[in-house]
């Protein structure tokens, strides 16, 4: 049937065999779609509103693992949950270059533009004006304008932190502040997220996590929204054993690739977790 030869298409083989009771699973089915949808694969009118309704459930599952997965404080699950939502929502393989998210950019664009050294949205945003209007050449105007509008809206987001402690007590909650700045123009307000291929409105969204990539571990996590700039705290417990910790903190977004952002949080457990009281203390020594 029409499942199978999508099937052929898709890069994932995940059936032991091809048999037509194979592809009358709704797991089958979903998984192929999907796949299909991250390929860009034109489907048949009739398979398209299935593929659709499964986009939509997408986000609150994926929003729902993110959510399962920190409360169990895996780091690295965490994250892939997180860019598994940018892949739904711009309908790429995670193998893609980012620039695929800019409209009408074809594989033989993207090629042209990474043999200039161009990889990311952000170096389309630095390049000088005549290395820009060398790779731009031949564009229609409607496609340029069409690029520009997504250049111009794509995150590019300052982040400031700042750890007024770094010599910690172990076990006990200490506190990050961080400031986020988005480079917008004056009246720009953000609103839906450029996704042509997502089925629904997608309001832009990220997520902040604390963790230490050494051991694996997520130790504090929030969800934000941002217009222009934002001002928070997170809170997190350090490790209670005595010494130097290279935490990260994790900027990621819900439905763009190529803007995540990490940023080092250094500090030192000089002390392990006090007693319950000063005369404990004293009773010890």
């Amino acid at each position: 049937g029409v499942l199978s030869k999508i099937y052929d298409r898709v890069p994932y083989k995940f059936l032991q065999s091809k048999n037509k009771g194979e592809f009358s699973k709704p797991a089958v089915k979903v998984n192929i779609l999907l796949q299909a949808y991250f390929g860009r694969i034109q489907l048949p009118i009739e398979l398209e509103s299935d593929q659709k309704q499964i986009l939509e459930k997408c986000m609150p599952i994926v929003r729902a693992c993110v959510d399962v997965i920190s409360s169990h404080g895996w780091l690295g699950p965490a994250l892939h949950a997180m860019e598994i939502s940018q892949l739904c929502v711009q309908a790429i393989w995670d193998r893609d270059s980012p620039l695929k998210q800019i409209p009408h950019m074809d594989m033989e664009r993207v090629a042209k533009f990474q043999q200039a050294g161009v990889e990311s949205v952000f170096d389309v945003m630095e390049l000088e004006d005549n290395t820009r209007e060398e790779l731009m050449k031949g564009i229609p105007a409607a496609e340029l304008s069409d690029m520009a509008k997504f250049v111009n809206r794509y995150p590019n987001i300052e982040v400031n932190t700042d750890m007024p402690e770094t010599k910690l007590i172990g076990g006990e909650a200490t506190t990050v502040k961080i400031q986020l700045e988005r480079e917008v123009d004056d009246e720009e307000v953000i609103t839906t997220v450029h996704a042509p291929f997502f089925p629904v409105e997608k309001e832009e969204g990220w997520w902040l996590v604390i963790g230490d990539p050494k051991t694996k571990t997520l130790s504090s996590i929030k969800r934000i929204t941002l217009q222009r700039r934002l001002n928070l705290s997170m809170t997190f417990t350090p490790p209670s054993s005595i010494g130097d910790y290279h935490y990260k903190l994790y900027l990621m977004c819900d439905c763009y690739a190529g803007c995540d952002q990490e940023f080092d949080l250094d500090f030192s457990v000089v002390k392990e977790a006090k007693e319950d009281s000063d005369e404990s203390d004293e009773e010890m020594e």
